[in-house]
């Protein structure tokens, strides 16, 4: 079985990191399954070595996304080289572009994938966005054997009350090692690296801090805490979170 993956690249990326861990772990069940990863930003991740030490290979595009043609000739070009049994996109509603190069073609199964349901789409201009979200959307739709969603949320926002046999449409709950956090560090431990008093009562946020994550709801509950007490403090823990605080 031949499988290529169309990710970002594989560096810190959520996904991509998700996705390594279970093709390292395939390696144990099924080691005669060849798994390739398209990398459309076209640059070496701090995972690639991994990757490539447990026999997976890497390709990175030479051209950008915002090169239309182009990259669709040369992600074409790739998949026919590759005689690959399964194409697996990973990008949401974006995935519906990269099908668009595997029209004609033959495989086994066409997989497209969204991990959130924040319909981006790199763009740069509204009027085009607009445009093209519903397009990118039929085009996944129509070119899918298979669409997968991380929660029912989710992949019912991408569907959006299309009902038919073909895609098939189903749920894939992610899945973690928790072996690392069997003995999490101690609260005052946690609190001292923060300079934070002892005793205090702390609000988490974990995530992007972008408007779909809603990082703004946890200062306003802070906000609304500290009118009946001090000793709450908001630690924020994600992406990009130095621009917020």
């Amino acid at each position: 079985m031949k499988l290529i993956h169309i990710v970002e690249n594989l560096d810190r990326g959520a996904v991509e990191n998700w996705l390594v861990n279970i093709f390292l772990e395939s390696r144990k069940t099924r080691p005669g399954w060849e798994w390739t990863f398209y990398c459309i930003l076209g640059k070496p991740g701090r995972l690639d070595e991994k990757v490539v030490a447990a026999g997976g290979k890497i390709i990175y595009s030479p051209v950008t996304v915002s090169e239309k043609l182009k990259f669709l000739r040369h992600l074409r070009a790739a998949l026919i080289r590759g005689h690959y049994d399964v194409v697996h996109a990973h990008h949401d509603y974006l995935s519906g572009f990269y099908l668009l190069a595997t029209a004609g073609l033959k495989f086994k199964r066409r997989i497209l994938h969204i991990h959130n349901n924040d319909r981006g789409l790199p763009v740069g201009n509204r009027f085009l966005y607009k445009i093209l979200t519903p397009v990118f959307r039929w085009t996944g739709i129509k070119m899918s054997d298979d669409i997968l969603g991380i929660s029912e949320n989710t992949l019912n926002e991408f569907r959006m009350g299309y009902s038919s046999h073909r895609p098939n449409f189903e749920v894939l709950y992610y899945g973690i090692d928790l072996t690392p956090y069997v003995n999490p560090p101690e609260g005052e431990a946690i609190r001292n690296s923060l300079n934070l008093p002892k005793e205090c009562k702390i609000l988490l946020f974990t995530g992007r801090m972008i408007d779909e994550k809603n990082p703004v709801y946890v200062v306003r509950i802070l906000q609304q805490l500290l009118k009946y007490r001090d000793d709450v403090y908001a630690v924020f823990a994600g992406k990009d979170c130095s621009c917020w605080l």
